[in-house]
């Protein structure tokens, strides 16, 4: 018999950090610890027979919602969280950025103020696999839901904490989260498991020792874009003689101190990088699956847990190391889909009464990895039984290619249409317009419309010898087959897995390039539309973004005209207008990509 816990947080209501100019050696190269929690011991307490379910409403069974305030300051720094000074995008000082918590029906108000300098550019904030009913606005996709944050301007968000689980915040706009800009969510209430310790927040990341401008160009000259570090919670030693940037050996890996022996833990594991697949593990150690993304599984134990960008994993951790033990956690990105150079994270872990100034000497699980799928896990049953209707309104097909447009400039494809951001217009208050018709949505929008109220099966074909992790922002999604060649047309539909990102398999090529023979992969899904609204659906990798592989699917026309547009975002639309007509905007990519 399954019970549900429900864990009851305190939270101060504002960032404790008031704005402040940093220097390099000054910079918190971490996360800022989330405020304290009074009144509530660390074990979760239980809420005898309640079962979630993703559909339900969260302003309601939250009696006791509070306001939950936070204010980023988004500024350019140059920092060194692996020990190498170079351009980094800090809010608050911090990288990563603040994590941000609350109860579920809470309403998260975070204030974003755009103080990048050097130069100048805008901004927004995503809050990844977040539903965002009712406020489709607040989603943070430029030229979708809003226009961009323009230099020196701010902007609120205002959304309800509408999941349980784990996750995280990150820039939408150009590559600006490889440049830094990102942090976590956490948002407590019922779930299906127990445990001691909440842990907190497992960040995975890649590094780059450049600005991401500079990324973001070599991207569109169709050069390949190498990492150069793996971090977990933003830190991992450089080694400085493989570099020429000024470059220092002091810096420490991360540290999990509170591990104790006899006692369950609760980690929450997030790829938060843009490009590299991650494998996860802890030395000594089994890991106990309970979530995927914002979905709770049945557990399942394993020894490894992957993830594709974007993708979140919660697992239970035993403590059956001893008082005075130490163990090494490990990331290691998978070379044979991930362009890094240094692929290998580490972060200590201690027991009670182990010395901290003294590194683990712990060896690693010898394992044969599944490269660059996540084929494991994909075997999880949700334990909130969903099944998908067997014949859907609408099946949608998808063919991913990568070439050449008119002008030589090479591109990823969606049926041959690539997208292209148009920072001056939203299109969802174009959308709350009676007078405009989806219809007049510019081709560049790559925009798809169906009906309210129906299903959707999408059907995907990748001719790219790459995976590529899909993102549907505003619903999940089940994932019902997947596989190599030509799909059979059997699916899973009694109650298969469901994530809001989900790594579509690398074609197959005979020689691993594209003047190969290609042999396609093929994903298959489907959701309901029962979230009025324009939402995107891209690939996570922040270069295959840029590219253009992005659509936006849309529907419910009438209940998008009846809802209000923020004052905000009509206001953060005009006066961005009004800075591209007086400056030259610095955006040489789709995103998403203006040029």
């Amino acid at each position: 018999m399954k019970f549900a816990y429900l864990l009851l947080f305190t939270l101060s209501a504002a960032l404790r950090d008031s704005p402040r100019e940093t220097l390099a050696s000054d910079v918190l190269l971490h996360p800022p610890p989330v405020l304290n929690l009074a009144g509530v011991s660390e074990t979760s307490r239980t809420l005898v027979d309640y079962r979630q379910k993703s559909s339900q409403d969260t302003r309601t069974n939250n009696h006791h919602a509070r306001e939950r305030h936070y204010t980023f300051n988004i500024t350019r720094e140059y920092a060194a969280p692996d020990g190498v000074n170079a351009s980094l995008l800090l809010v608050n000082g911090h990288f990563p950025g603040p994590t941000i918590r609350a109860n579920l029906g809470d309403v998260f108000v975070v204030k974003v103020n755009n103080r990048i300098t050097g130069p100048e550019t805008g901004t927004a904030i995503h809050w990844h696999g977040l539903l965002q009913k009712d406020s489709i606005f607040m989603d943070g996709v430029p030229s979708v839901s809003m226009c961009p944050i323009p230099p020196g301007e701010s902007f609120t968000y205002r959304f309800i904490a509408d999941r349980v689980g784990s996750s995280w915040w990150h820039s939408h706009f150009s590559g600006q989260l490889v440049g830094g800009l990102f942090g976590g969510i956490i948002i407590d209430g019922p779930s299906n498991f127990d445990y001691d310790i909440d842990i907190g927040l497992v960040m995975i990341s890649e590094r780059y020792h450049r600005d991401y401008r500079e990324l973001i160009d070599a991207t569109m000259q169709a050069r390949v874009v190498q990492s150069d570090n793996n971090l977990i919670n933003g830190k991992m030693p450089f080694d400085c003689s493989k570099t020429n940037l000024t470059c220092s050996s002091a810096v420490k890996v991360s540290t999990f101190d509170r591990f104790r022996s006899g006692k369950i833990h609760l980690l929450r594991i997030v790829n938060s990088g843009a490009e590299p697949f991650e494998h996860f593990s802890i030395d000594g150690h089994m890991l106990t699956v309970v979530a995927l993304d914002f979905v709770q599984v049945d557990p399942f134990v394993t020894d490894v847990v992957s993830l594709s960008p974007g993708q979140r994993v919660e697992v239970l951790v035993n403590g059956t190391g001893e008082p005075g033990d130490s163990y090494w956690m490990r990331a290691t990105a998978d070379r044979s889909c991930s362009t890094v150079k240094q692929p290998f994270a580490l972060a200590a872990i201690y027991y009670e009464g182990a010395d901290c100034s003294v590194e683990p000497s712990s060896t690693p699980t010898n394992r044969t990895l599944n490269a660059c799928n996540t084929t494991e896990l994909n075997k999880a049953t949700p334990f909130e039984h969903d099944s998908p209707e067997t014949t859907p309104s609408y099946t949608q097909h998808y063919d991913f290619t990568f070439g050449a447009n008119a002008t030589g400039t090479r591109l990823f494809f969606t049926n041959n249409r690539t997208f292209r951001a148009d920072f001056n217009n939203a299109l969802l208050e174009q959308a709350a317009d009676p007078v405009f018709s989806l219809a007049q949505a510019p081709p560049q929008s790559v925009l798809d419309d169906f009906s309210y109220n129906t299903s959707l099966r999408i059907v995907m074909r990748n001719f790219w010898p790459r995976p590529h992790p899909m993102h549907l922002h505003g619903h999940d999604f089940s994932i019902l087959a997947e596989g190599i060649g030509t799909w059979n047309g059997s699916v899973r539909t009694d109650n298969p897995l469901r994530r809001d990102t989900h790594q579509m398999l690398a074609a197959y090529s005979t020689n691993n390039m594209l003047n190969g023979t290609i042999t396609p992969s093929y994903l298959v899904i489907q959701f309901r539309l029962d979230n009025p609204g324009i939402w995107p659906f891209h690939c996570h990798i922040f270069t295959h973004l840029a590219l253009g592989m992005y659509v936006n699917i849309a529907y419910g026309k009438k209940q998008i005209e009846q809802q209000t547009v923020p004052s905000s975002v009509h206001d953060v639309c005009v006066i961005w207008r009004e800075y591209a007509r007086t400056h030259l905007v610095d955006q040489p990519d789709s995103g998403l990509r203006l040029f």
